[in-house]
Order: structure tokens, then C-alpha cells, then sequence
């Protein structure tokens, strides 16, 4: 029992210790990645990278993982993806590997982190208290009632939020997609355009006040 007590608390530390490696990595990068830009660029191969002064999230943890862990995400998402293609999104309609951009994209790192075994369940209740140094969040879901007989999502703002910083633009953005796509019925307490605004301004007012929360001001 000893033995087992010891190898537990072991492992434990080692994770701790690898989320906070992966932690310090990405806060170096605070002032350095300043520019957001999502734009497609020819990469070396392996350990290829945009200039350090711009980038999307996804390129802010490809540095991380290398600087903090020596983990070159862009060599294991494509030597995953090259051998089982299938099981990766096909969002984009490629017939083929992209090693200069499919370690970039949002839903290949959610694919390849469920492949090797480290999804975990989110915290229940929402409590961010849950999460710990270096856990990776690769999605986001955005659940509307009353604006159908039951609730329903909106994948594509669902989708921008993921792939964009959190900012007032983003979040204006979002509402937009979401004033769009859905479409409620007319009812005792409006018209179907006044619940379609007003599902918009709800949206852009419940992503700031959760931005709020994890401290980035929107």
C-alpha cells in the first residue's frame, strides 16, 4: 500500500508539474505574440512556426508545448493524421496532410488530444475552479431556449468563438452569427425579429461577463 500511496503521489506531481511547464511557457509569450493573425503560411517542417510577434491560439500552445515540454505538436499531428486520416474533422475538404496548418486548427488538436487518451470531463457546474495549470479547452457550446420548442446551437458561432481571441470584436461577431442563424417564433412578448435581436444581445452580454470572469476585459 505504501509502494502504491508513493506511485500515486509521483504521477500527481509530474502532471502538476507538467500544466505548470506548459503554463510558464505560454506567459513568456505575453508581449511577445501580439498580433492576431490567422493567415495560412508555408512552415519548415518539423518545428515550423509564423513570426513569434503574431499568431492564433492554437500557435501560442504549439510554442508552449515545444518551449515548456519539448513536444513538437506539429510532427505528432501530422504523423497522426497521416496515418489515420479518417478520424480527423473534414471541415475544411481536404483529401490530404497539411503540415503547415493542420496542427493550427482548432478541431485537429480536439481530435488528436481524444486520440491519445488525455480528454477529461469539464467541470461540473461551470466552476473554473475545476480546471487545473495547463488543461486545454478546444471547445465551446452555446445553447439557446425559448427560441424553439427545445434548446438548440448555433455550430458556426460556436465555431468562431473557438478560432478567435476574446475580444468586444469577437464577441460582437458572435451575436451577429447568432441574430442570423436562429430563428424563433413570434409570440405574446414579441416578433420573431425582436427575438432574434434580442438573442443577439443576450449572446454578446453572456460571453463578456464570462470573459469577465477568467479576467479578460471585452
Amino acid at each position: 500500500m505504501k509502494t502504491l500511496i508513493i506511485f500515486l503521489f509521483t504521477t500527481l506531481v509530474t502532471f502538476a508539474d507538467t500544466g505548470a511547464k506548459i503554463v510558464a511557457a505560454a506567459r513568456k509569450q505575453i508581449g511577445v505574440t501580439v498580433t492576431y493573425d490567422p493567415a495560412y503560411v508555408s512552415l519548415k517542417y518539423p518545428d515550423g512556426d509564423v513570426p513569434r510577434d503574431r499568431g492564433v491560439c492554437t500557435d501560442v500552445l504549439v510554442r508552449a508545448m515545444r518551449d515548456g515540454l519539448s513536444v513538437d505538436l506539429q510532427k505528432n499531428v501530422h504523423e497522426d493524421m497521416r496515418k489515420h486520416f479518417s478520424a480527423y474533422p473534414k471541415i475544411w475538404g481536404l483529401s490530404r496532410t497539411d503540415r503547415s496548418i493542420d496542427h493550427r486548427r482548432v478541431p485537429n488538436l480536439r481530435a488528436y488530444l481524444k486520440r491519445k487518451g488525455t480528454e477529461i470531463p469539464l467541470p461540473k457546474n461551470g466552476g473554473f475552479a475545476g480546471f487545473a495549470a495547463g488543461d486545454i479547452v478546444t471547445d465551446a457550446a452555446l445553447s439557446f431556449f425559448g427560441a424553439a420548442s427545445t434548446a438548440i446551437r448555433v455550430p458556426v458561432a460556436e465555431e468562431t468563438l473557438i478560432d478567435s481571441p476574446l475580444t468586444a470584436e469577437t464577441f460582437d461577431a458572435v451575436a451577429q452569427i447568432v441574430s442570423s442563424e436562429l430563428e424563433p417564433p413570434k409570440d405574446i412578448h414579441g416578433t420573431t425579429a425582436y427575438h432574434k435581436h434580442l438573442a443577439g444581445v443576450i449572446t454578446r452580454r453572456g460571453l463578456a461577463s464570462a470573459a469577465a470572469k477568467i479576467g479578460v476585459p471585452a
